[in-house]
């Protein structure tokens, strides 16, 4: 008798542990389950069929129908979930930036940018090895909009007067819903073709070893992002492009870096900082606040465009080279004006869909590089342009022609 009441005891016990469950909480089992390190994307399902948590991110759980980072991790629980304890820095979305202190701004780019620039112990080195990376993003327009489709990074291993220097470029991409990623080795020189991954390849994609502990691991994180790390050095770093078929997904890039190896950061001259900065003597506030361009997120995307992006990364526009050597050979007063009277240029998206429809970002940096003429060397090309775009006579018109400061510069400079 007191078996068979015992036994009773625990069906109770089970039953009334499933219904507290809810009666829409279905397979693949406890919502606590899934989205570990590296199996992510499940599709959970109620009853109804309706689907939830099939954008958990790395790092994440599924906990009561919501994407969270799991204990010991913070983040963005659908894009990547980081140690709470490391170092981490991410240009998100269109495009906007986290630093490693935590300040958030939104940018524009017009070109490839220095993102990160980070020094590190090399702990599997005994005699004091150092890692010296330096990360680069490439920028993609979309609708006017901007996402990262291309990184480049430069990862010097040293001991003492030895080095190993590894230099790849990623180039990542989305098509009829299969995430690709191609890689470009440099060698003697020149980049070429070094391997190709896709959402449907393993997990553990490729190794690249070499003498000074210097390794580079490329892992298939989730279906979605990959993601470059080098244990020695501490650094991973990944990407995710931008889905047009899934606009509800986070695209973006970030950097993470162990605290254990202690990172230390460069003591950079003006104006060539990365966009990711540590909490030392700068910072985005030091850098916008020193800028003549009165608007923050101006002055971000002047330096961001200034600060020692790649020119000639595939995709850059022509004339980038241009536009950066005329910007910085600008007088404070006439970058003043230009951002203040042309700056929608920049950040208006439908604008730029407008003028780049058919060929990327080329349009806007020959627009910019016209309006630099008379800004920097008072040339009147800005005057007839401005009077073109408010007259009808120019295309994107109807897009720009309401635009105050158009008007005004026509007004009193033309």
């Amino acid at each position: 008798m007191g078996r068979q009441l015992g036994l009773l005891i625990v069906l109770l016990i089970s039953l009334s542990t499933v219904q507290a469950m809810g009666p829409d909480e279905m397979e693949p089992g406890d919502a606590a389950r899934g989205g570990g390190p590296w199996d992510n994307g499940h599709d959970y399902m109620d009853k109804h069929g309706h689907k939830f948590c099939s954008r958990c991110a790395p790092n994440s759980n599924c906990m009561n129908r919501t994407c969270s980072c799991m204990p010991g991790f913070i983040g963005d629980p659908e894009f990547y979930c980081h140690n709470s304890s490391n170092h981490y820095c991410s240009l998100m979305n269109d495009p906007s930036l986290l630093t490693f202190i935590g300040e958030r701004r939104v940018l524009d780019l017009l070109g490839s940018t220095k993102f990160a620039e980070v020094n590190t112990k090399n702990l599997e080195e005994e005699d004091g090895g150092t890692c010296h990376l330096t990360l680069w993003a490439q920028p993609q327009r979309v609708k006017g909009k901007v996402f990262i489709n291309g990184l480049q990074f430069e990862l010097i291993c040293a001991v003492d007067d030895d080095e190993i220097v590894i230099e790849h470029r990623i180039f990542a991409s989305v098509v009829n819903g299969a995430h690709i990623w191609n890689i470009e080795a440099k060698k003697k020189g020149v980049f070429k073709p070094y391997v190709k991954f896709s959402s449907i390849t393993p997990l553990v994609l490729k190794k690249l070893v070499n003498p000074l502990s210097c390794t580079v691991d490329y892992f298939r994180y989730d279906s979605k992002i990959l993601l470059v790390s080098s244990a020695p050095c501490g650094i991973k770093f990944g990407i995710r492009a931008f889905d047009d078929h899934e606009k509800s997904t986070h695209p973006g890039i970030f950097i993470e870096v162990e605290e254990a190896n202690e990172p230390w950061f460069n003591n950079w001259t003006n104006g060539t900082e990365p966009l990711c900065l540590d909490n030392g003597t700068r910072t985005i506030s030091t850098i916008t606040n020193r800028s003549p361009i009165r608007s923050p997120r101006l002055a971000l995307t002047y330096h961001a465009t200034t600060n020692g992006g790649l020119v000639d990364f595939p995709g850059s526009p022509t004339a980038t080279s241009a536009l950066i050597v005329a910007l910085k050979s600008c007088s404070n007063a006439g970058l003043a004006n230009l951002f203040q009277n042309f700056g929608f240029a920049v950040t208006s998206a439908k604008f730029i869909n407008c003028m780049s429809m058919s060929s990327g970002l080329e349009d806007i940096v020959d627009f910019l590089m016209l309006q630099l003429r008379w800004f920097c060397r008072s040339d009147g090309v800005a005057c007839r342009l401005a009077q073109n775009l408010i007259s009808g006579n120019m295309n994107c018109t109807h897009v720009v022609r309401h635009e105050p400061q158009v008007k005004s510069f026509v007004n009193i400079v033309c």
